[in-house]
């Protein structure tokens, strides 16, 4: 079993947007030995709705969520490598959030302070620092995680050796950044969520997170994918029944997603969370995507999807130009998988040779 540890950082942490966190708390895991030399750590930043548990069998006896690619043996070997994985600042998982106590003993709720991308890594950093971490042998994730791995490599470049970014873009589109808006209307929308102050007693706004949840499915699960487990089968045994309820087989596993919602996941964190994805922008500040890159001092392997519309291709090529215009080495694979977008937590077989090839360089 893994074992969530919890790091108490008593200094305030400045935020991007203005706030101030004045105390935090990091939720972690760690797998392996660290090095006498401390050399062979690897950070693993998990993607929007996973946490600190990123191999093994976590506290509720679910399997981590990059089990299949870390652990003894596999692409990410925790017999040569000492692996954390952090759970982000605005997550539900152990890390100070929204259901976090304030200063008056409260709930944050409504009043948590908004979080980027920039604030998640500064967070990391101190977790490294508490760690006796000064130099990553890599960093690595998927989506939410690939901007934490790229962020983090540009904020602290001395303490970043390699870097492995999948489904990633240089900012987020305007595609996306339309459909977060549309989720988080359907939590806020919901009666029970009581502008975010929900906590100690009452409903829980599930209603409006499995509605987001249904939304959220059609985002990483591939047309291909769902053509060919779904397809236009019909829900029940006996054909198609010509009513407005579910008709088909993949109007009832939507259904199944929303009947599921449970409590495990906060609709404010998801608030949060999507909030600071709309946020990351590599090029935001700077003269140019080179320029904004420019603090990069890593190897970077960059990973896609065909079929991604979240992140294709040629969003992530694009990120792959701007590294070398920057001097920075940098790789992009292409991979294939009816998964697309969900392919690196799904369908990972793909990405386990040149992820272990990647590593085998360190």
């Amino acid at each position: 079993m893994s074992e969530l540890l919890t790091a108490e950082f008593e200094e305030p942490l400045r935020l991007e947007g203005g706030g101030v966190l004045p105390r935090q708390t990091i939720a972690y895991t760690t797998r392996g030995r660290l090095a006498a030399d401390g050399g062979n750590a690897i950070l693993l930043c998990h993607s929007f709705t996973h946490d600190a548990v990123a191999s093994g069998i976590g506290p509720d006896g679910r399997p981590g969520w990059w089990d299949k690619v870390v652990g003894p043996g596999k692409a990410i070997d925790t017999e040569r490598f000492y692996v954390v994985c952090s759970n982000v600042l605005g997550g539900c998982g152990g890390s100070t959030g929204p259901a976090s106590p304030a200063g008056d003993g409260r709930p944050w709720g409504s009043r948590f302070p908004l979080v980027t991308i920039p604030d998640m890594v500064d967070a990391q950093a101190r977790l490294l620092d508490r760690l006796g971490i000064e130099r990553l042998a890599a960093v690595a994730g998927g989506c939410m995680g690939a901007m934490q791995a790229l962020e983090l490599a540009r904020r602290h470049p001395a303490r970043v050796a390699r870097v492995a970014a999948i489904t990633i873009g240089a900012a987020t589109s305007a595609h996306s950044l339309a459909l977060w808006r549309v989720l988080r209307r359907l939590i806020e929308s919901d009666p029970d969520f009581r502008g975010g102050n929900y906590y100690g007693g009452g409903p829980w706004p599930k209603q409006g997170l499995g509605m987001s949840n249904q939304v959220a499915l059609l985002l990483w699960m591939g047309r291909q994918q769902m053509a060919e487990r779904y397809g236009r089968r019909p829900a029940g045994e006996g054909g198609l029944r010509f009513t407005l309820g579910e008709d088909f087989a993949i109007e009832e596993l939507l259904e199944k997603v929303h009947q599921s919602t449970s409590e495990r996941f906060d609709p404010n964190s998801f608030l949060h969370l999507s909030r600071a994805m709309d946020y990351f922008d590599l090029e935001r500040g700077h003269a140019s995507l080179e320029a904004g890159l420019a603090g990069i001092a890593a190897e970077v392997l960059l990973v896609s999807y065909r079929g991604d519309w979240r992140y294709p291709p040629e969003e992530t090529e694009r990120l792959r130009e701007a590294l070398p215009a920057a001097g920075k080495a940098a790789e992009h694979l292409v991979l294939d998988s009816a998964f697309s977008h969900g392919a690196f937590l799904y369908d990972p077989i793909s990405l386990l040779p040149p992820l272990r090839a990647f590593l085998e360089r360190v």
